[in-house]
């Protein structure tokens, strides 16, 4: 899966997956089989992040990727993108994935992987 592969090329880091609201049990579980940390807290994420500092953040396709860059006293040093936009087959999806690709663009500090 891809939560065993990034894990596998960033052992040396703590993963812990921060669950949108929206996310099901199932893929949860899937998550916490291959050994990734979920996050029990029902904050968003920018909250969090403010809760529980980091100098570094990694996702897909989130906003909350370019807004935590933007709070207030942020620790984060480099954000992390996994591109996989070829993976989504329906092109209105594709299309707003884009748009959040194009804003994280202009955030510092953002590496696409």
């Amino acid at each position: 899966t891809m939560a065993q592969h990034i894990a596998s090329h960033y052992p040396e880091l703590s993963i812990v997956y921060v669950p949108h609201r929206r996310d099901s049990n199932s893929k949860l579980a899937h998550l916490e089989a291959a050994n990734i940390a979920i996050s029990k807290e029902k904050l968003p994420f920018e909250l969090l992040l403010l809760k529980h500092p980091a100098t570094l953040i990694a996702g897909f396709y989130s906003t909350a990727l370019a807004t935590s860059a933007m709070l207030p006293n942020s620790k984060v040093e480099k954000t992390l993108v996994f591109n996989k936009t070829s993976a989504v087959a329906d092109p209105k999806v594709r299309a707003n994935i884009e748009k959040v690709l194009h804003t994280l663009q202009e955030v510092k500090n953002v590496e696409f992987v």
